[in-house]
């Protein structure tokens, strides 16, 4: 009886010379209770995991493999290629049957660049920045240790930067593993730089996420004072070094403007909304006539800033073209600068004196028969 159906048995039983007819014949029934099972046909997906499901309604389950669940699910990074997957179903009437399914796999690789980790933007500065591009498995395969991705970026759409990035362990489906690339860049101008990066790897055809443009800003604040030395006529003076988010002046002071009401050099550190900084100073004097300037016959000269730190302006104011001689000299009398200028009436020159020693000098200035020697401050 291998049918799930009601059968019906008719037994009789007749002995010889014994006539007797009504009752050697007996009816019952017998049903046939055998599970029914069919774990329908061969599986061949392109998903990246499939549920086997033996059915509800039996006692007890006995896949394969020893596990006694309804359901089985068949992982591509854990399954056995074209394996039939067999399960042992009981019913209540300890009933059992035995079925198998094939199932097998076609799923590909799927990398993608999915972040630039390095650089960020960033404040302008003399700094070398590493290249680390994030690589996520995206797809639901696994990839073995020692497979090669080959990385890649460009900047500004320039020249391709391609290294070999040799998976050290698996890359398991939905990780992530960071290439660092062997060379630093500069990036030295306050600019928003394009970040391309991209990769290529065996059996991945999913071309779509294979490539992240990225911009990356380098910023500058724009500031300085318009000249190293203000004059005034009288104090105070305000200085005010413009709209920025936040102030360091060199007292400590964070606020926007600075009352000046002394002769002397003045600096302030000014912060963007980025959080990249600017630093600039300016020498403030007093516009008297007498130190720093010189009245001689048919000319006037300006020197300034004194003390000086870089560079020492001098302005000459002639009535008539003169020809002047300036010399820069140390306490020992000797000559550290000398300029001639000829033919000189309204002129601005300017003397650099940022690298020599600090301390006390003095500048001569000789028109015709015309000598003037000052001090001179450098700090």
């Amino acid at each position: 009886m291998q049918a799930n159906q009601l059968h019906t048995l008719k037994l009789f039983a007749k002995l010889a010379n014994i006539d007797v007819f009504d009752n050697d014949t007996i009816t019952t029934t017998v049903d046939v209770q055998k599970p029914d099972l069919d774990m329908g046909d061969d599986i061949n997906t392109t998903e990246d995991q499939v549920t086997l499901d033996a059915g509800a309604g039996y006692t007890s389950y006995l896949w394969f493999d020893g596990s006694t669940q309804q359901t089985y699910t068949v992982n591509v990074n854990n399954q056995t290629p074209n394996f039939y997957y067999s399960v042992t179903v009981t019913n209540a009437l300890s009933c059992s049957t035995t079925d198998s399914v094939l199932v097998s796999f076609d799923v590909t690789p799927d990398l993608s660049v999915t972040e630039l980790v390095s650089p960020q933007s960033d404040c302008l500065s003399d700094s070398l920045y590493y290249i680390d591009v994030e690589i996520t498995n995206t797809g639901g395969l696994d990839i073995a240790a020692s497979r090669t991705i080959v990385v890649s970026y460009k900047i500004d759409n320039g020249t391709a930067i391609t290294e070999d990035h040799v998976l050290s362990a698996p890359l398991f489906a939905g990780n992530t593993v960071v290439h660092r690339f062997a060379d630093r860049i500069p990036l030295a101008t306050a600019k928003t730089y394009q970040f391309k990066t991209y990769l290529s790897y065996t059996g991945d055809v999913t071309q779509s996420n294979d490539t992240l443009v990225v911009g990356v800003t380098i910023t500058s604040p724009s500031f300085a004072f318009s000249s190293d030395t203000l004059k005034t006529n009288s104090y105070p003076v305000v200085l005010d070094p413009g709209s920025w988010s936040s102030y360091l002046w060199h007292n400590g002071s964070t606020n926007r403007t600075f009352s000046v009401t002394s002769d002397g050099w003045y600096k302030v550190t000014v912060t963007d909304i980025g959080g990249c900084e600017a630093t600039d100073s300016v020498y403030l004097m007093l516009n008297v006539g007498i130190d720093g300037t010189i009245m001689g016959q048919n000319f006037t000269i300006s020197y300034y800033p004194n003390p000086v730190r870089d560079q020492l302006t001098i302005e000459i104011d002639a009535y008539k073209p003169i020809n002047l001689e300036i010399e820069l000299l140390n306490t020992q009398g000797q000559k550290v600068v000398t300029k001639r200028i000829k033919n000189a009436e309204q002129l601005i020159e300017k003397m650099y004196v940022g690298n020599y020693a600090k301390g006390v000098y003095y500048i001569r200035f000789i028109a015709g028969n015309e000598v003037f020697v000052r001090k001179v401050v450098i700090q």
